[in-house]
């Protein structure tokens, strides 16, 4: 019985060493700045992958506690196929929380402007803007301080993108 009090008073003098160990901040901290360039997976309308470039910038990383961030950036992406072309460009705000060194997980969404080029079977090539909207959950790797790879699924340019991410 003594050896158990002994043993459960230990691990309570040392539970806030262990737990000031375990601690840790955002992998993406204010004034960070990732670059993502991605491929996507094809829809129904589409024969080229879909492309994006995006872009987010940490604006406050203790959202909620020390593993949160804020970021706001924007996306440029590319879709089409032989009788359309499709460009999007918008701006992005994202959610980050890190669960574990070098990874970054987080939510996203945009609201912006597609731009439409559509070729009719009369050979004219009609243009339109649509307002468009997305979001997803994606999580980023950081092999070095500076490279990793991320995969997103959602709804918007494509229902999952994978790509590399640059951190500057």
């Amino acid at each position: 019985m003594k050896r158990l009090f002994l043993t459960i008073a230990a691990c309570f003098l040392l539970l806030p060493f262990a737990l000031e160990s375990n601690a840790q901040e955002t992998s993406f901290k204010k004034g960070t700045g990732i670059w993502n360039l991605g491929v996507g997976l094809n829809n129904a309308y589409s024969t080229l992958p879909p492309l994006s470039a995006s872009f987010a910038y940490s604006i406050s990383d203790y959202v909620w506690d020390s593993r949160s961030a804020l970021g706001m950036g924007g996306i440029v992406a590319i879709a089409g196929n032989s009788y359309t072309t499709s460009i999007l460009a918008a701006p992005r705000i994202s959610l980050h929380y890190s669960f574990i060194p070098k990874l970054d997980t987080y939510v996203a969404g945009y609201a912006g402007v597609r731009f439409q080029s559509i070729k009719t079977e009369a050979n004219e090539t009609k243009h339109r803007n649509a307002f468009d909207y997305g979001f997803n959950v994606g999580t980023r790797y950081f092999f070095t301080p500076m490279f990793g790879a991320f995969l997103e699924l959602g709804y918007g340019v494509s229902y999952g993108n994978i790509g590399v991410s640059l951190r500057l």
